[in-house]
């Protein structure tokens, strides 16, 4: 699923035409500096399906599901409460619950949802492709998961790995996809020695080191 230029106009419009030129100058810096700096250090993993995945065993009384509609009120005033600006943007992605190959698994724990990540089954038709990363190495058979949020209160619990073992188990016996794709950012150490502990697998050369690198790369291909 690839973001629209158009919403990203219409949203700068918007703010334009509100007067507020400080967090119109805040989103545009934020949009030159993911662009031309934070995609470019991205770390890129994959987990292969046709070999044992993880399990994580969990002693709390934690429901790992798929949301359906009825959840996306819960989301908004059991979740979003939490939801820092590193996650706002993850708040765009809830009106696709329902939708046929996307899936927002959810964690529920004493009545209140506590987790949730998105779950494609293309990685074709997922955020992934809003990357720099290489879109020859992107298969038909590739799911993608991501985004993903916890709430504070309930970290160190070991609730998300517990929920990525779920999710990656339900796609490798309820889709075609044989490989899981995510990524993460460079700068979040933690995240990227956790994925390796359980068994994803960095994907080296994923992308361009940078904008001029990947202008050169296109440049290369369209001669050959």
């Amino acid at each position: 699923m690839k973001s629209s230029l158009f919403e990203k106009i219409r949203s700068v419009v918007k703010i334009t035409l509100s007067g507020d030129f400080k967090r119109l100058t805040e989103q545009l810096t934020r949009y030159a500096r993911h662009k031309l700096k934070d995609q470019w250090e991205f770390v890129y993993f994959e987990l292969p399906l046709d070999e044992a995945i993880f399990s994580i065993k969990m002693r709390e009384n934690v429901l790992i599901r798929s949301a359906v509609q009825s959840d996306i009120s819960r989301i908004e005033s059991q979740i979003y409460p939490f939801v820092g600006s590193n996650e706002k943007n993850d708040k765009r992605y809830i009106s696709l619950i329902g939708r046929k190959g996307i899936r927002c698994f959810v964690a529920e724990k004493d009545d209140k949802l506590i987790h949730y990540c998105w779950a494609f089954d293309r990685a074709l038709e997922s955020p992934l492709m809003n990357t720099p990363f290489d879109k020859t190495k992107v298969l038909d058979e590739d799911a993608y998961l991501g985004p993903a949020f916890t709430n504070p209160n309930v970290r160190g619990t070991w609730i998300f790995p517990y929920s990525l073992s779920k999710i990656c188990e339900y796609i490798k016996n309820n889709t075609d996809a044989t490989r899981v794709l995510l990524f993460v950012h460079k700068d979040n150490p933690g995240a990227v020695g956790f994925y390796r502990r359980l068994g994803f697998r960095e994907i080296v050369n994923a992308c361009p080191s940078g904008p001029v690198a990947a202008v050169k790369q296109k440049l290369v291909r369209l001669w050959k």
